[in-house]
């Protein structure tokens, strides 16, 4: 995550307990959020986690590009993909 922190550095992320949220999250979520973060959105990876390890998880496609929208549906793919994993690992 060295690299990623010059790009927090800033950003809506640039807090402890963001950090710590960011770290748990897969990579490909976490490099989604801190480009949307550098975009100027106020995101926030606790409560992206917070989605993550709860049962379940609603996303909202709404949004006004379609580049918007790719990076809403690789959040929320990297998310069922995260929870896969888990389960996964969890029956091994």
């Amino acid at each position: 995550m060295g690299d990623d922190l010059d790009r927090i550095f800033g950003t809506s992320l640039d807090k402890g307990v963001e950090l710590d949220a960011l770290i748990k999250l897969p990579e490909q979520a976490r490099k989604d959020l801190i480009e949307r973060a550098q975009s100027g959105e106020k995101i926030s990876a606790v409560k992206i986690l917070a989605h993550e390890e709860s049962e379940f998880f609603e996303v909202k496609l709404k949004a006004k590009t379609l580049q918007a929208l790719h990076r809403k549906l690789q959040a929320a793919l990297a998310i069922v993909e995260s929870h896969l994993a888990n389960e996964v690992e969890a029956k091994q």
